[in-house]
């Protein structure tokens, strides 16, 4: 739900095992070759280790994405808690056989795949996470060698684990299954050049620039905290993407990733794990309320005068939207579980002055009608939780009354385009600018602030 907020068209960090994604670093490259060397010569059993979350199965989900289904018939297999007749019976299914008696399988099976070999065809089984793989079935899946031709192996099994995998087969029940394994990779976590070629690979494939989205202290920093492993490496920058949105910044700092390694180790500070991710959430989730709807067709018409704080009003028809859509800022409400209204109109009580977000093109835009406050001068903290207001300018001098139209005070969770409604009926650009013209002190249409009075004039003037 961030791709709008920094220009970018998919998901470059997501910890599915995307094809499109894969990174081929040389030990990638090296365990593609020896996949591909094993199948494509009949070999029998070739096995594939690497540690957590280093890409295993991305390869495995690439060769599946882009093996000629004309001469391969793959068999994947992701959970190998299976008994060895289990596993035949699977195998026989995907050959589009009819499962039958325990007592035949074998046989069966047998004949099935001299069949698809005559017509050309290869079968490989690829046995994801095969560490889980019970003793027994492996003690009897070197009974698949005997699968073969007078030339070559009628069926060829990949095992794919982690290296504890590597440790199973050196039991001394499993030598012969071990004597049998023609091919053997590792996949090796990346260096520090081969993680930072990484992070740019995918934010290139999704159509944003690593550089212009991390600074190199952040890159740095993320290097250094995943230790070599992509799946580290894409939930390290996913969860900084949307913390910098919640700090209302273009560009992710090594400041937020430290702050997003802390909270992932369960060590955040006070400041962060308190109101750091509530405000990051809130910001992605106003994202696609923004992307999906214009900000007027979910405004409600209250009866009469503003609501109160958490009441309910009636449902309205959407009026005009405005020049231009609205989209996230950083005037959103500190608790994360704030709905979406409160979202789109946390009051805050601090004038716009230089270093503000409408002073700065590198800040997102605030909604019409909302808020916000200062980045430059508050934490984080103090900006959520309204704990300091020492700097706060007084709000612009407006009479409290007028005889040509009428007057409101701006309340907390109000904001011009519902107060236009109140007044007028409506909420078009003619209307806000008719407001703006009224009231000299609104220097920004999509700023107002609680406790100044405002002037509606009437129609006509």
């Amino acid at each position: 739900m961030y791709l709008e907020y920094y220009n970018l068209t998919r998901d470059p960090f997501s910890v599915s095992p995307d094809p499109d994604f894969l990174f081929l670093s040389p030990s990638h490259k090296e365990a593609i070759g020896s996949l591909l060397f094993c199948i494509e010569n009949r070999l029998g059993f070739a096995v594939l280790t690497g540690e957590v979350g280093t890409g295993k199965t991305t390869i495995i989900r690439y060769y599946l994405a882009n093996c000629d289904r004309e001469r391969i018939l793959p068999v994947y297999i992701f959970n190998p808690d299976l008994t060895f007749n289990a596993l035949l019976q699977t195998i026989l299914s995907e050959l589009g056989a009819v499962p039958i008696k325990d007592s035949d399988l074998y046989r069966t099976v047998q004949s099935a795949l001299l069949a698809r070999a005559e017509a050309g065809q290869t079968v490989v089984l690829l046995i994801d996470e095969a560490q889980n793989i019970p003793l027994r079935t492996l003690e009897q899946l070197r009974m698949l060698s005997n699968f073969e031709t007078s030339r070559e192996k009628l069926l060829q099994v990949i095992f794919i684990g982690q290296p504890e995998l590597d440790e199973i087969l050196e039991k001394h029940s499993l030598r012969q299954l071990r004597q049998r394994i023609a091919t053997r990779a590792v996949i090796r976590p990346l260096t520090a050049d081969e993680t930072l070629a990484y992070i740019e690979h995918r934010t290139h494939l999704a159509g944003g620039e690593a550089a212009q989205i991390f600074s190199s202290a952040a890159l740095r920093e993320i290097v250094h905290q995943a230790h070599g492993a992509p799946r580290t490496v894409n939930i390290l920058c996913a969860n900084a993407l949307i913390a910098c949105i919640g700090y209302g910044q273009k560009q992710v700092s090594r400041k937020i990733v430290r702050e997003i390694v802390q909270d992932l180790s369960g060590r955040a500070g006070p400041a962060f794990s308190r109101f750091g991710f509530g405000l990051a959430a809130a910001a992605v989730i106003l994202l696609g309320v923004a992307s999906a709807y214009s900000i007027h067709s979910i405004l409600p018409r209250p009866e009469s005068g503003a609501p109160e704080r958490g009441a309910s009003a009636p449902a309205m028809h959407a009026p005009s939207p405005p020049s231009h859509p609205p989209s996230a800022g950083t005037g959103l409400p500190a608790s994360p579980h704030a709905n979406a209204e409160k979202m789109g109109t946390a009051a805050a009580d601090q004038k716009t002055h230089p270093g503000s977000p409408q002073n700065n093109p590198g800040q997102p835009e605030p909604l019409r009608g909302v808020t916000v406050r200062d980045n430059a001068s508050r934490s984080l903290a103090e900006k959520t939780a309204g704990t300091d207001n020492r700097d706060q300018p007084s709000p612009a001098s407006v009479p409290s009354s007028s005889k040509n139209g009428v007057t409101r005070k701006v309340r907390r969770g109000d904001y011009l385009t519902r107060m236009s409604l109140e007044v007028y009926g409506e909420a078009t650009d003619r209307t806000l600018s008719r407001l703006q013209n009224a009231n000299p002190q609104i220097k920004d249409p999509d700023l107002i602030y609680e406790g100044d009075v405002l002037r509606f004039p009437e129609h006509g003037q």
